[in-house]
């Protein structure tokens, strides 16, 4: 519920500081910030299982770094 709270709050800032022109590269960049946001919430729990068991069974290193691969093609 709170990254929803920061995610809109940062868009109404975006949005609010910007001309007609700069619309589109304000929504892409919120865009950005959504994207690192969701990213950042998905693996938090993952993290916290690993720390509590002092484990990484189930984590599979390939996927994260499929992802953090999609995300850095997606910002280009």
């Amino acid at each position: 519920m709170i990254q929803f709270i920061i995610i809109f709050s940062v868009f109404g800032i975006e949005v609010s500081d910007v001309n007609k022109i700069d619309q589109n590269w304000a929504t892409i960049r919120m865009a950005g910030y959504c994207k690192a946001a969701i990213t950042f919430v998905k693996y938090l729990p993952q993290v916290y299982l690993n720390w509590k068991r002092q484990s990484t069974v189930g984590w599979s290193l390939e996927n994260v770094l499929l992802d953090f691969t999609g995300g850095l093609f997606s910002f280009i």
